[in-house]
C-alpha cells in the first residue's frame, strides 16, 4: 500500500490564505470563495488531482519547486454567516509520498467547483479524476491520464501519452506527442495530431482525426473521418460516413448503414450493409461488400494487388486500372435483366454471352495487362465496368 504524508507546511499556508479570502455572493442563495495555495514539487515525479468539478491544468510560469493551484468552489446558503461557516469546512488535502503529490479537492456539499493547477511541466505524469465537471490539459511533457463523469476533455501540446474517459460529453485534442486512448459514453472525438498509436471510441459522435504516426481504431455511432494514418485503421459505425484518406496499412472498415471511402491504403476490409463503397489507390488484397449500393475500386500504381473479392448485392462495380499493372479478372453479373452485363475497356475480357441478352448470368474474364493477381467480381443486381485510368 501507497504510504501517504500530509505536507502540514502546504496545506498550513493553505488554510491560512483560506482564511483571509471573502465570501461573495452570485446570486440567490449562491457564495462563492477563492482559495490560492501552494505544495512543494522538490522530488515529485507524478501529480494526481481529485475534483468534484471543472480542472485546468498548466505548466508553471516560475522555476520554483512548487505547485501552484487557484480553488473557487460555491455553497447553497441562506446568509453570509452560514456560508463562511460551510466554507470554513471546505479545505484542499494535500498529499505526498513515493514520488507522489495529490490535491484532493472532493467535497460533497460543493455547488460547483473550479479548480487551475499551474505544475512543472517535466512532471512523468499526471493524473485527473473530475467526478463532473470539465477538463483542459496544455503544454505538458509527461503522460496525462482523465476520467470524468460528465464534461469535455481538451487537451494541447502533451509529449507523452493520453488516456481519457468521460462518462459523457465532447473531447478535443490538439497536439499529442504519443499515443491517445479514448473513450466516450457519448460525445464526438477530434484530434488534430497524434504521434503514435490512436484508439478513439465513442457510443454517439463524430470521430475526426488529421494524422496519427501510428495505427487507428475508431468506433462510434456516427461519422468516422480518419485523415492520415501511419499504420493500419480499423473503422467500426453503427451509422454514418466512414472515410479514410491514407492509411500505410490494411484498412477495415465496418459499417451498419452508410457509405465508405478510402483514398489510398495497403489493402482494404470493408463492409457495409447499406451503402457505397469507394476505394481510390489501393494495393494489396481487397475484400469489399456491400448489401445494397455502388462499389468503386481504383487500382493503385506503386505494387501489385493481391486476390482480391469485390462483391455488390444491389449496385453497379466500378474498376479503374491504371497502364502497366497486370491483373487477371473474372467478373459475375448475375441480375437476369437488362442490367446483365460486363462492359470492359479491355478486349482481352470476354464474355460468355452478348450484352443486354435476358435470361442468364453473364461471366466475363481475361488477363489484363498480361494478368496477374485474381480480382473476383459479383454483383447481384447492377452492371460491371473495368475502365482504364486516365
Amino acid at each position: 500500500m501507497r504510504a501517504w504524508r500530509v505536507v502540514g507546511a502546504a496545506l498550513a499556508l493553505s488554510l491560512a490564505v483560506f482564511g483571509q479570502q471573502p465570501v461573495r455572493r452570485v446570486a440567490d442563495g449562491q457564495w462563492v470563495r477563492e482559495v490560492k495555495g501552494t505544495a512543494p514539487a522538490a522530488g515529485v515525479e507524478r501529480l494526481k488531482v481529485l475534483s468534484p468539478g471543472r480542472v485546468s491544468v498548466r505548466p508553471a510560469v516560475s522555476t520554483r519547486p512548487e505547485i501552484v493551484y487557484t480553488w473557487s468552489h460555491r455553497v447553497h446558503a441562506r446568509s453570509e454567516a452560514e456560508a463562511r461557516a460551510r466554507l470554513e469546512s471546505v479545505r484542499m488535502r494535500i498529499a505526498a509520498g513515493e514520488g507522489w503529490c495529490v490535491l484532493d479537492a472532493n467535497q460533497a456539499d460543493l455547488m460547483q467547483s473550479e479548480l487551475t493547477v499551474l505544475a512543472p511541466a517535466g512532471l512523468r505524469q499526471i493524473v485527473i479524476e473530475a467526478a463532473s465537471g470539465s477538463v483542459s490539459v496544455r503544454g505538458l511533457r509527461g503522460d496525462v491520464m482523465t476520467a470524468t463523469a460528465a464534461g469535455s476533455v481538451e487537451m494541447d501540446e502533451i509529449d507523452g501519452n493520453v488516456t481519457v474517459r468521460t462518462g459523457g460529453g465532447a473531447m478535443t485534442f490538439g497536439r499529442i506527442g504519443g499515443a491517445l486512448r479514448c473513450l466516450s459514453g457519448g460525445g464526438t472525438i477530434r484530434a488534430t495530431k497524434v504521434g503514435g498509436e490512436a484508439v478513439l471510441e465513442s457510443a454517439g459522435g463524430e470521430i475526426w482525426l488529421n494524422e496519427a504516426g501510428g495505427a487507428v481504431r475508431a468506433s462510434t455511432a456516427g461519422n468516422i473521418h480518419i485523415g492520415k494514418a501511419g499504420g493500419m485503421v480499423s473503422a467500426h459505425t453503427a451509422g454514418g460516413l466512414i472515410e479514410v484518406e491514407k492509411a500505410a496499412g490494411v484498412v477495415t472498415a465496418e459499417n451498419a448503414g452508410g457509405p465508405i471511402v478510402i483514398g489510398e491504403a495497403t489493402g482494404v476490409r470493408a463492409e457495409s450493409a447499406n451503402g457505397g463503397i469507394r476505394m481510390g489507390r489501393v494495393t494489396g488484397v481487397v475484400r469489399a461488400s456491400t448489401a445494397s449500393g455502388s462499389i468503386f475500386l481504383g487500382l493503385g500504381e506503386g505494387a501489385p494487388i493481391g486476390n482480391s473479392f469485390v462483391a455488390s448485392g444491389r449496385g453497379d462495380i466500378t474498376v479503374s486500372i491504371p497502364p502497366r499493372v497486370g491483373v487477371s479478372v473474372k467478373a459475375l453479373n448475375e441480375s437476369r435483366n437488362w442490367y446483365n452485363r460486363v462492359v470492359s475497356d479491355f478486349a482481352e475480357v470476354k464474355s460468355n454471352v452478348q450484352a443486354g441478352q435476358r435470361g442468364q448470368a453473364v461471366l466475363a474474364e481475361g488477363e489484363i495487362h498480361g494478368g496477374g493477381a485474381l480480382l473476383l467480381m459479383s454483383v447481384g443486381n447492377g452492371s460491371v465496368y473495368l475502365r482504364r485510368s486516365k
